[in-house]
This record gives structure tokens, sequence and C-alpha cells, in this order.
């Protein structure tokens, strides 16, 4: 009934060419980021008091999102709650999963996982390249620390700026 059926396969062919593309092979991810949405939580209130912050942190994960996809930089989320289980050997290259990430990024973070920590404090000991984007976390497990701050001393700290983070 329709006057292309025809050319199907010219689409057809190409979609089963990208689906072959896509099932082969091993993704190759070096960049691991720890999400921020544990600091996001610590703003969760009511919208009068809490709404700007949230804007903030929102604008500023989306802006963070766009710099790395836009910059072709390949990157994978790290969820803190899973971290432990999901590292079970510690050094460098951070073994996460199926991947090994030789760069990990902190980005704007109010509050890390003591768990994160520890993982991040025996990857920077092995020579992993540990970045802070930005603010570096005032809170341990949303309690005041300076264990964070002692961890980006020994690591690379940047502002939070598009040129910056694709450098």
């Amino acid at each position: 009934q329709v006057p292309w059926h025809e050319k199907y396969s010219y689409v057809e062919d190409h979609f089963a060419r990208v689906g072959t593309a896509l099932t082969r092979g091993k993704p190759l991810v070096r960049v691991g980021v720890i999400h921020p949405v544990e600091s996001y939580w610590l703003h969760w209130g009511p919208g009068e008091h809490t709404r700007l912050t949230r804007n903030q942190m929102d604008e500023n994960f989306q802006r963070f999102i766009n710099w790395m996809l836009l910059g072709t930089v390949d990157f994978d989320y790290i969820c803190e709650a899973n971290l432990p289980t999901q590292c079970a050997v510690e050094g460098a290259p951070l073994n996460v999963g199926e991947m090994n990430y030789t760069t990990v990024i902190v980005p704007c973070c109010e509050t890390i996982r003591s768990s994160t920590l520890d993982k991040l404090e025996a990857y920077v000991a092995a020579g992993g390249r540990l970045i802070f984007a930005g603010d570096v976390p005032t809170l341990v497990d949303a309690v005041p620390s300076d264990r964070a701050a002692r961890l980006a001393q020994k690591s690379i700290c940047i502002p939070f700026e598009k040129r910056a983070i694709l450098e």
C-alpha cells in the first residue's frame, strides 16, 4: 500500500548494521564521574527554602553533562551506593564492574560517602588520576569533615569551568 515499499531495504539494512555494531565488542570508557545526587538530597525540602539551591545544582549538573558529551569525552557515572560492592579491587585504574577508569572526576559535591573516599584514597595512593572540579566536599556522610580536602591536596583541583574540565 505504500509507494516506497521497494526502498524499505535501504532503511532496514542501515538499522541492521547499526544494531550489529552496537552489540559487538566491549565499551572502553576511561573516565568515571562520581554522581553528585547525594549533595542534591541535602537540599531536599520545602521549595521556598531550597528551590534556588537545587536549581543551581541541577544547572551545574546539566552543564557538566553537556560539556563532557559535546566535548566528546566518554564517561560513566559512578553510583556511590553501589561502589563498595562493584569495586572489589583497590588500585589504579579504578575497577568498577567491567570498567577500568584511569581518571575519576568529583564534580561540585557538598557531601561524599566515607566508603567512596576509602576507594578514592586507595586509587590515588596507587597512582590514579583524581580530579576535583569545583568545590571540594566539606561533608563526609553528611557530617562536617576535612577528609575530602586532605585527599584533594593529593589530587588535581580545577575550577568548575568547561575549558578546565575538557583540558
